[in-house]
C-alpha cells in the first residue's frame, strides 16, 4: 500500500531576529562516541563539552541527542542573528514553522518598529534548496528556536509550495516539498526526501475512519464495489484497489489499499460472488463446491469470519445467473463425466457408494501395470489426510517415477514433501497458463503408451478408518465416483504439454 497526501502549503516572510539551534554533522563528536579515545585530561574537556551541549547528562551517561549524535553525527549547534524567513501562520499541518530562511546584515535604526511573530519553539526546517543568485546550495538540516519569543518586520508578499507526504505502507513515511521562494530567487529541491517522525499508524483511522487496525485492511461494503467501474471486477477479486479521499486540506491517493467485508453478511456476498465467478467458467461436482468455498474461506480478508460452508443446492436456487445453475445442477443429475467425451474404446469404472476398498483394488481395476511414469492432477491435495491418501494410491500403482501436480502455494499440509520423497510435487502454477481446472486426471506410462482416467471426484471419495493408509488399506466409498479413460485430446493442453516435456527430458 502506498497513500500520498498533498496539499499547497502558503509561506508568509519576514524579517526577524533569531535565536536557534541547527542540527549540522560532527563526525569527530560521532568517532568520540563510538569509541575513539584520547589522553584523560583531553578526554576530560571533551566530556565537559558534550554535557554542555546536552549530549550527556548529569551523570555523564548519553542522552536523547546524545544517541542521536553517536547514530548520524548530527547535533545542534546554536546561532543567532539577522534573517529574512519563510514560514507557515497556523497551517492545518505544520502549525506555525520557519520553513527556509537567509542571513541578512545586522539590524540598524530603522528597525526598530519590529513587532512580535508568533512561531513554534519546535520542529522547524531549513529545506533543501539552490539560491540562483548565488549558486548557494542547501541541504535540509532541523531547526529548534531557543526562545519562541520572535520580533521582525513580516512582509506584505506570500509564497506557495506545493507539499506531498508519502507513507510506504504503515511502516514509514517522508516528505516531498517542491516550489520556489523570493520570487523565484530560491528554488526548492523536490528531489530530496525528508524523513518524518508522524506516527502514521494512529493517522490512517483518521483518514479512513473504517479502517481495521487488526487486519491492517479496509472494512467496505461489498455494494460500494460495485460503483468503481472498469476496476470494479479486480478490486473484488484481489481485495485491493486504488482510491481517492480528502482529508483536512489534503487531496489523497491511495495505491493497493487492502481491503475486507465490512461485516459478516458482507464477507458471505463477497465470498458467493467469487465462488459465482468460478462456476461462471466450469461444471463443479459437490466436492469440487467444498473445496472452492473452503478455499475461498481461507482468503486473508474472509478467514475472520469464519464463514461455514452453504448447501450446493440452496446455492443453485438462489443463483439468478441460468449458467451458474447448469454448472452446479448438471453433475448432480447426470452421470458425472457425460462432459467427456467417450470413444468405442473407452472403459469406466464406476466405484458406489458404500463399496469397501483398497487402492490396490482400484489401480487393479484400473489395470494399471508395469508403469515407468505416473502423474496425478487434482488441483486440491491440500489437506493432511488427503495428502495421506494419495500418496498410498500412488504408492499402489509402483511407478518408477511419481509426479502430483497440486496447489502447493495454498496447501494447509506438507506431509508428502516431508514423508514422501521419492514423490515429486509440481505447483499449478508452473503448469497451467491462466485458471487451473477443477478435473482429476491420473496419466500412466508404459511400454504400450500413455493411458489417462478422468476422475469424477477428490480423493475425498474414500474414507479411512484408521490414521495409517497404506495401499492395501480398506477404506469406503462415501460418494461415487466415476473413473473414465479418456483420449489426450480431452485432456487440459497446459497439462499435457507438461507431461510431453517430462517424458521428452527423461528420455
Amino acid at each position: 500500500m502506498k497513500i500520498t497526501l498533498k496539499k499547497d502549503v502558503q509561506l508568509h516572510s519576514a524579517v526577524v531576529y533569531l535565536r536557534f539551534q541547527k542540527e549540522e554533522l560532527r563526525e569527530d563528536i560521532q568517532e568520540y562516541l563510538n569509541g575513539k579515545s584520547f589522553e584523560p585530561l583531553i578526554e576530560n574537556r571533551i566530556k565537559d563539552y558534550l554535557k554542555n551541549i546536552g549530549i550527556y547528562d548529569e551523570r555523564f551517561q548519553l542522552t536523547k541527542l546524545g544517541n542521536k549524535a553517536k547514530n548520524t553525527g548530527k547535533i545542534f549547534v546554536s546561532e543567532e542573528g539577522k534573517y529574512q524567513i519563510w514560514f507557515t501562520k497556523e497551517d492545518s499541518f505544520f502549525d506555525s514553522k520557519i520553513f527556509y530562511f537567509k542571513r541578512l546584515q545586522p539590524f540598524n535604526n530603522q528597525d526598530n518598529s519590529a513587532d512580535p511573530i508568533k512561531l513554534d519553539k519546535d520542529g522547524h526546517f531549513l529545506l533543501p534548496a539552490v539560491e540562483t543568485n548565488h549558486k548557494n546550495e542547501t541541504k535540509y538540516t532541523e531547526l529548534n528556536l531557543i526562545s519562541d519569543k520572535v520580533v521582525g518586520i513580516e512582509n506584505n508578499n506570500s509564497d506557495s509550495i506545493k507539499f506531498s507526504w508519502v507513507w510506504d505502507n504503515l511502516e514509514k513515511s517522508s516528505y516531498i516539498f517542491s516550489g520556489k521562494l523570493d520570487k523565484g530567487a530560491v528554488i526548492i529541491n523536490e528531489s530530496e526526501k525528508i524523513t518524518s517522525d508522524k506516527d502514521i499508524k494512529k493517522i490512517i483511522s483518521d483518514i479512513l475512519s473504517d479502517w481495521d487496525n487488526e487486519q491492517n485492511r479496509y472494512r467496505i461494503h461489498f455494494v460500494k464495489l460495485e460503483d468503481t467501474g472498469d476496476s470494479s471486477e479486480d478490486i473484488r477479486k484481489n481485495f485491493e484497489g486504488d482510491f481517492t479521499s480528502k482529508w483536512n486540506d489534503f487531496d489523497v491517493q491511495i495505491q493497493n489499499l487492502p481491503l475486507m467485508p465490512y461485516d459478516k453478511e458482507d464477507a458471505k456476498k463477497w465470498r458467493d460472488w467469487l465462488l459465482t465467478e468460478e462456476l461462471k467458467k466450469e461444471y463443479f461436482g459437490e466436492s469440487d463446491f467444498q473445496e472452492s468455498v473452503e478455499e475461498l474461506n481461507r482468503k486473508k480478508a474472509l478467514a475472520v469470519f469464519n464463514l461455514g460452508i452453504p448447501e450446493i443446492k440452496e446455492f443453485a436456487k438462489k443463483t439468478k445467473l441460468r449458467k451458474v445453475f447448469w454448472h452446479l445442477n448438471a453433475p448432480m443429475d447426470l452421470n458425472p463425466n457425460t462432459k467427456i467425451i467417450l470413444s468405442a474404446k473407452s472403459r469406466i469404472v464406476e466405484l458406489r457408494k458404500g463399496d469397501e476398498v483398497s487402492f490396490a483394488n482400484i489401480t487393479s481395476k484400473l489395470e494399471l501395470n508395469n508403469i515407468s511414469f505416473l502423474v496425478y492432477y487434482d488441483r486440491f491435495v491440500c489437506t493432511h489426510y488427503q495428502q495421506r491418501a494419495v500418496s498410498a494410491f500412488i504408492k499402489a500403482v509402483n511407478s518408477e517415477r511419481q509426479v502430483i501436480v497440486t496447489d502447493i502455494e495454498h496447501s494447509r499440509s506438507d506431509f508428502i514433501k516431508k514423508n514422501m520423497k521419492e514423490i515429486t510435487l509440481i505447483d499449478c502454477k508452473t503448469v497451467f497458463k491462466e485458471r487451473w481446472p477443477h478435473d482429476r486426471y491420473l496419466i500412466a506410462f508404459n511400454q504400450n503408451g500413455m493411458s489417462i482416467w478422468n476422475i469424477s471426484n477428490s480423493i475425498d471419495y474414500i474414507k479411512f478408518p484408521d490414521k495409517i493408509i497404506t495401499e492395501t488399506t480398506v477404506g469406503t466409498i462415501q460418494q461415487s465416483v466415476v473413473f473414465t479413460q479418456i483420449t489426450k485430446e480431452m485432456i487440459d493442453k497446459d497439462l499435457l504439454n507438461f507431461i510431453n516435456n517430462e517424458v521428452k527430458n527423461a528420455n
